[in-house]
């Protein structure tokens, strides 16, 4: 897992960074996203005097992750619905 470089990495505020996304969150959601996470993935943050700071990099990560964390069970689910389909449309005689 990447780590934010302070040397190297343009820092953004969650403020910023809410301008980015198309939904325009609150900072407070990227304050929960920084603390709690969603689907076990947080958003890396540094903090530099008394603001926090993040990357367009760790903000990449963090959507990249969150997406990967539920796709599987997305997959399986439409599989299984696939396969129930599948099943019924044969006991009508469809297919």
């Amino acid at each position: 897992m990447a780590t934010i470089q302070i040397g190297t990495d343009k820092l953004i505020t969650l403020a910023e960074a809410c301008r980015l996304l198309p939904s325009k969150p609150s900072p407070a959601t990227l304050w929960r996203w920084r603390t709690k996470g969603v689907n076990g993935v947080k958003l890396e943050c540094v903090r530099v005097g008394n603001r926090w700071y993040t990357t367009r990099a760790a903000m990449s990560r963090f959507i990249s992750q969150q997406t990967a964390a539920v796709a599987p069970a997305a997959d399986d689910e439409l599989a299984e619905r696939s396969a129930a389909t599948a099943r019924r449309l044969g006991q009508a005689g469809l297919l």
